[in-house]
């Protein structure tokens, strides 16, 4: 007797390629033979030729017999046509949002250092602890600052020609390397500095014997961490950079059609709204690690042909082919998996919905948690890394004595204030703006209650962390946040505070 196995897990790779609405009407498109049936088969049993190319070269069908059937399909294509357009503006918001995080690192930290070195020394005297939040800012400075300290010792021109002397399909296996453990240490990223932040925050009973790490082991880790995913940071700027600079150009097509292994991956798999959610962050992080990768690319570019304009022009090409590669992978990818999954394209206004409460939520005054911490967290996004492979890169292409970088370390921290409070402050007034519309479209009884689904899914494999439900409403997001008319002075004194 032949096992039913084979056919069930049939079933199962059939209903991944199609959705449930279109397989079941097609299987209740079939009618039962009635009389007019026999009629008509006893009619076509007997034709003629002429009959026959007749009836082939004007037919008589009409679509508007089963009109609900053909606005179904019409309606699918309108929706599948308008995903690109719903994703791009999560994904530019969720890049602002990154952005926002970087300025925060590059610009406000220095200050907040500062004022908690200042803290620190005051408490000596006045025997009071700093705050919770100082000491988050002190760690993150001193991890920062080991890290740049220990990526100093390593030289780029070495890596760079030792990569350069490898075949293609070495190079390319490298890349893949490292674009693996690169999303491996992103979803670890945030864990490990959660870990050190609550062990350095927490109180600690008399009597009772600490279980977990000590402060010094969990600085180890996250120390470690840090430098470890620098690393690969910097490999994967250094053989996208060989790619670039290879007078065989199909190394960088190559590199450019990984993306479009990833639809392998995802696009054939179960997806709910917390999945597709996560796959969302996920894409958000690499569009704004890619932009900085190529940045950084392009800098080493120019000066090694002493920033001539010229050059850029020639790198642009290559530039735009792997952004657009990354864009249009991303709309397939998301286009297709809505299809097979049935999920409203406006999932993806309730995903801009979940970021801006994020957002508005932590700048209450009783917030657990910084808007930073609440972005990596989200998109598995940390900043530490990538600001230290700048500092790297910036010490390496800039060869100035200690008194023009003091000027210059001080202008970069001047214009990311600057860009932070822009960034800020729009960013703010976008995201109230979203939850005012919400609240009012859900008051009209026009859209469901803001909350992700819970449903669960075991087959689809994400690269960040699963995002914590909107248990608050929104009429809690309008009561203890930002006021309409608030100034950039108040708005840089709530980040140094």
């Amino acid at each position: 007797m032949t096992s039913t196995k084979p056919f069930a897990a049939k079933r199962r790779q059939m209903a991944a390629f199609s959705s449930t609405k279109e397989v079941k009407s097609i299987y209740s498109s079939s009618k039962p033979i009635t009389k007019e049936t026999m009629h008509l088969i006893d009619s076509l049993k007997n034709l003629t030729i002429t009959e026959y190319l007749s009836r082939e070269v004007s037919p008589s069908y009409r679509l508007d017999q089963d009109e609900s059937q053909f606005i179904e399909r019409r309606d699918r294509v309108i929706v599948f046509v308008r995903i690109p357009l719903k994703l791009e503006k999560l994904i530019l918001f969720g890049f602002f949002l990154a952005w926002d995080c970087f300025l925060f690192m590059l610009g406000m930290l220095p200050i907040r250092f500062i004022l908690a070195i200042f803290s620190l020394f005051l408490s000596l005297f006045k025997k009071a602890s700093i705050r919770p939040s100082q000491k988050c800012d002190l760690l993150r400075a001193f991890i920062t600052a080991i890290c740049c300290y220990c990526l100093a010792w390593i030289d780029l021109s070495q890596i760079y020609h030792l990569v350069r002397g490898q075949n293609v399909l070495k190079i390319w296996i490298i890349y893949n390397m490292l674009d693996v453990f690169d999303r491996l240490f992103a979803t670890l990223g945030q864990d490990v500095m959660d870990s050190l932040f609550l062990t350095a925050t927490e109180k600690s009973s008399k009597g009772r014997r600490r279980r977990h790490f000590s402060l010094f082991h969990h600085v180890g880790i996250a120390s470690i961490y840090v430098l470890i995913h620098s690393m690969i940071m910097l490999l994967e700027v250094t053989t996208l950079n060989v790619a670039f600079n290879s007078h065989n150009k199909a190394l960088l097509l190559i590199m450019s059609s990984n993306n479009f292994a990833e639809l392998k991956g995802t696009v054939f798999k179960k997806f709910d709204k917390n999945n597709l959610f996560q796959l969302s962050c996920g894409d958000i992080r690499e569009r704004f690690q890619l932009i900085i990768i190529l940045f950084v690319v392009c800098l080493r570019n120019l000066k090694e042909f002493n920033w001539d304009p010229d050059h850029f022009a020639e790198l642009l090409p290559d530039v735009l082919l792997i952004l657009l590669s990354e864009i249009s992978v991303d709309w397939v990818k998301h286009c297709f998996i809505t299809k097979f999954n049935e999920l409203d394209p406006l999932v993806y206004e309730d995903y801009r919905v979940t970021m801006a409460n994020d957002l508005i939520n932590s700048k209450r005054h009783d917030a657990y948690s910084d808007h930073c911490d609440e972005v990596s967290r989200k998109i598995a996004l940390n900043p530490i890394p990538i600001l230290c492979v700048l500092v790297k890169i910036s010490y390496q292409l800039f060869s100035w004595d200690h008194v023009v970088m003091f000027h210059f370390i001080f202008i970069v921290i001047a214009v990311s204030i600057v860009l932070k409070c822009i960034t800020g402050m729009i960013l703010l007034k976008y995201s109230c703006n979203i939850l005012k519309m919400r609240f009012l479209t859900e008051q009209r009884g026009h859209s469901p209650p803001l909350t992700l689904s819970e449903e669960t899914s075991t087959s689809a494999v994400v690269n960040t962390p699963n995002p914590s439900a909107l248990n608050t409403p929104l009429q809690d997001s309008f009561t203890a946040i930002i006021p309409e008319n608030i100034t950039c002075t108040e708005l840089l004194e709530k980040k140094i505070q």
